[in-house]
């Protein structure tokens, strides 16, 4: 398709990738030529439903639709029915040994592609090129492959080439300039990055250029401060970085997709006229998920009249989109929705490998793996309370207990679960529980987008203390290596770098000593944490 055969209109709509809240709004956006659809309120995490929903939207827009989703850790984040896969996070990927970190993320971002155009989806914000220079970090933490840039890049760019593979999938490298040196999540506010430029060149913009050198055909942005390149506004509303930076000076000419303008990193900020004005400007392509997202046409045609925004902007965004529409064969086969060629035991089986080879014994001091199951009398479970699966912003990962895994090695599993905020006598009955156990099993799964950092609060850490104390033996097993800075009173941490089934399940086997841990801990993990900083935000 040529530009010139869109009106000033038609090419505004191209820039906004729409939220689908409810199968009629999807609908009409999808009719009023929105560029792209976001499918968020789809109701089914079942494969058939969600490709019958993708096929009718694509046969809705005159001009093909880009349907964006996540698959940060495959397409089974989003399709929990058994037909794709799901793996370990970007940071199993960073565990592994060097060559074969890259070979099996090659393989998984291979997978993801075939998934993913099987299921009707055209482009993914992933996968994760943030470097996580700060524990405490609520947002990237484990979804980066680690602290080292050039491993960083090295994976994140292998599992991107895999993803493009099949030529079909736009993969976005994420969140350009960088979110491994956040201390706050952009869903809830609007930080500014202390980073200086010799910091940000040397470490986090490292892996971005390698990945355009890479020939990573999109990017999405992040929604923070960064006064080493512009103090005035977030990363993704600036000029000085989208354009200055990213395009001119380290040419990048691809495809530049905001992440979601409903965070309170921009909302708080700016209205949202004003946001999707300031992002068009910038040379952001498509704009994620606008406020009044039914009103961008309107906006950006006004700042055009008013002279913010120029003309040339808009084509040479729209530009950009229709070629990467043209890249993926969008134009010829928008309704084309292929088969996986791989089969899926084959793709579940990568999975496994990875979560497998990934396991990390971090710290062992009384060696207490291998456990013998017959040693152990009675084995009890505790477990965090999730403050929820659905959640009000962000990314949806199943969180899989230990104490499925736990029973197929042990009959006698006795199995609790603490709270956020532990009161005393929670604290006191678990203590007495675990006194009576022979081996105390911990999980502290969480996930860094559950509205909570992926680290354990003071009220935790005190439950935790006073268990470990009671106990005859406790192992921790954990999804977040950084916990351990927060519970020197457990001798004994493993990491397994997920929550879904095939992480927890190698986590689990190899406390048993089915497998032997072979993973290493992609990050540094400091003497001490301080909990009392760890807020855990719940959400129905």
């Amino acid at each position: 398709m040529d530009l010139a055969e869109l009106s000033l209109d038609q090419k505004i709509a191209q820039m906004l990738l729409a939220a689908y809240r409810t199968h009629e709004n999807g609908m009409a956006m999808a009719r009023a030529g929105a560029g792209g659809i976001w499918p968020i309120g789809i109701p089914s995490d079942q494969a058939e439903p969600f490709r019958r929903i993708m096929r009718e939207l694509q046969s809705q827009a005159d001009v093909p639709l880009l349907i964006c989703t996540d698959f940060e850790t495959g397409c089974g984040q989003r399709i929990t029915d058994g037909n794709c896969t799901e793996f370990p996070s970007m940071m199993a990927f960073g565990a592994l040994a060097d060559g074969e970190a890259e070979d099996l993320a090659y393989r998984a971002g291979c997978v993801v592609a075939e998934e993913a155009a099987w299921l009707g989806v055209q482009t993914t914000p992933s996968p994760v090129f943030d470097v996580n220079t700060v524990p405490e970090n609520p947002i990237s933490n484990t979804r980066s492959v680690g602290e080292d840039p050039r491993r960083v890049a090295r994976i994140a760019l292998a599992y991107t080439k895999g993803m493009m593979s099949r030529s079909r999938l736009l993969p976005q490298a994420k969140h350009f300039p960088g979110e491994g040196c956040q201390r706050q999540d952009p869903h809830l506010g609007l930080e500014v990055i202390e980073a200086s430029r010799k910091e940000m060149e040397e470490v986090h913009l490292h892996p971005f250029a390698e990945a355009i050198r890479g020939s990573v055909p999109a990017m999405m942005t992040n929604h923070a401060i960064y006064p080493a390149f512009d103090p005035d506004f977030p990363a993704t509303l600036s000029r000085k970085i989208m354009t200055d930076l990213l395009r001119r000076k380290m040419g990048f000419d691809g495809l530049l997709v905001t992440d979601a303008m409903e965070m309170h990193g921009i909302t708080n900020r700016f209205g949202p006229e004003e946001a999707v004005i300031l992002a068009v400007d910038a040379g952001n392509d498509l704009i994620l998920e606008p406020p009044e997202g039914h009103r961008f046409v309107e906006w950006v045609r006004k700042a055009i009249k008013k002279g913010r925004i120029e003309t040339a902007t808009i084509d040479a965004a729209v530009g950009r989109i229709l070629r990467a529409k043209a890249r993926i064969g969008l134009f010829e086969n928008a309704l084309d929705m292929p088969e996986p060629t791989t089969p899926i035991e084959q793709r579940r089986q990568l999975a496994v490998e990875i979560a497998e080879k990934s396991i990390t014994l971090i710290r062992d001091e009384a060696k207490l793996i291998p456990v013998d199951p017959r040693s152990c009398n009675r084995v009890f479970v505790l477990e965090p309370r999730h403050p929820g699966h659905t959640l009000e912003w962000g990314l949806q990962f199943s969180i899989f207990g230990l104490l499925e895994f736990a029973g197929k090695y042990h009959s006698r599993c006795e199995h609790a679960l603490f709270d956020a905020q532990p009161a005393d006598e929670q604290i006191a009955a678990l203590a007495a529980k675990a006194r009576g156990a022979d081996l105390v099993l911990v999980s502290t799964f969480f996930r860094s987008l559950a509205g909570q950092t992926g680290l354990l609060t003071s009220r935790q850490v005190a439950l935790l203390r006073q268990v470990a104390a009671a106990a005859k033996h406790t192992i921790c097993v954990t999804s977040n290596p950084y916990v351990v800075a927060e519970l020197p009173s457990i001798g004994t941490h493993l990491a397994c770098y997920g929550t879904n089934k095939t992480s927890v399940a190698a986590a689990v086997d190899a406390v048993f000593g089915r497998l032997r841990p072979q993973g290493r801990v992609p990050v540094t993990i400091p003497d001490h944490i301080d909990p009392s900083k760890v807020e855990i935000i719940a959400h129905d």
